[in-house]
């Protein structure tokens, strides 16, 4: 009896005490930055620079489930592939880089940044022919 009447007063004692002070806090408002035309721009690139992707990579939408390109192999192989690869990372940096990262907000340059990293990482790699398949 004794343990219960303490359970009941700790269950009691435990719902009336106030909560932590980080359950109090509200959630952080949305960054500012999120609808400058900046981040719809990098937010638009993103997309094409992903749809175009897929176009010229169908088997990596069918990793993702998507089956759009279900009926197509790909190439990825030859020289005309390698050259439009190489395209695409050089067009794609290209508009990255007419957005104007000082205007993002701080998630959206780390975006930002690890795009344009994964681009010239790219071209400098994969695509120069002397080294191409030596990474």
């Amino acid at each position: 009896m004794r343990f219960a009447v303490a359970t009941l007063l700790f269950a009691a004692t435990a719902l009336a005490a106030p909560a932590p002070a980080f359950a109090q806090t509200p959630p952080p408002p949305a960054t500012a930055g999120a609808r400058t035309p900046e981040a719809q721009a990098l937010k638009a690139l993103f997309a094409a620079s992903d749809e175009d992707f897929l176009k010229r990579n169908p088997l990596f939408a069918l990793f993702r489930g998507d089956m759009r390109y279900a009926d197509q192999f790909g190439d990825f192989i030859t020289n005309e592939y390698l050259a439009a690869e190489k395209a695409a990372a050089e067009r794609d940096l290209a508009a990255l880089r007419a957005i104007d990262r000082a205007r993002l907000s701080p998630r959206d340059q780390v975006s930002y940044d690890v795009f344009e990293w994964t681009l010239t990482d790219r071209l400098a790699g994969r695509f120069s022919g002397c080294n191409r398949g030596n990474r």
